[in-house]
């Protein structure tokens, strides 16, 4: 059996205005080999929010802009496959903050584990 690849957006080129599918190029990499308390995650959702619109540019914010051909960043939800770290085993939930791909590998120190039986609901009625 092969390894999966990993299918990841990075930033193709700074956008003047909106930005477009220009902006971004897919790519498929390699999955790296897990050191020493790595988990390798498969992502199943990704957060797209607002602040990453200034990630994309290189003026002077708050936050460091993503670097051309870089990944572009963002929080993940996703179900560890393997795991070097003793916290985390094959099937753990977990919250990442990687980057738009399908999967990553990441320090298990910096992810936060995720009871998936835990379902909020909150609705209010419409008068």
């Amino acid at each position: 059996m092969s390894s999966p690849m990993n299918q990841r957006f990075v930033l193709a080129s700074r956008p003047v205005g909106a930005p477009t599918a220009e902006n971004f190029r897919l790519e498929e990499v390699e999955i790296p080999a897990l050191g020493e308390n790595d988990v390798l995650i498969e992502n199943h959702h990704l957060s797209i929010d607002p602040y990453m619109r200034g990630r994309m540019s290189d003026a002077k914010s708050y936050a460091e802009p993503v670097a051309i051909d870089g990944l572009m960043v963002g929080a993940t939800v996703g179900k560890v496959l393997e795991s070097q770290h003793a916290d985390y085993q094959a099937g753990d939930w977990v919250l990442a903050y990687k980057g738009w791909e399908t999967h990553s590998v990441v320090n298990g120190d910096t992810l936060i584990k995720l009871n998936p039986d835990l379902r909020r609901f909150r609705t209010r009625s419409v008068s």
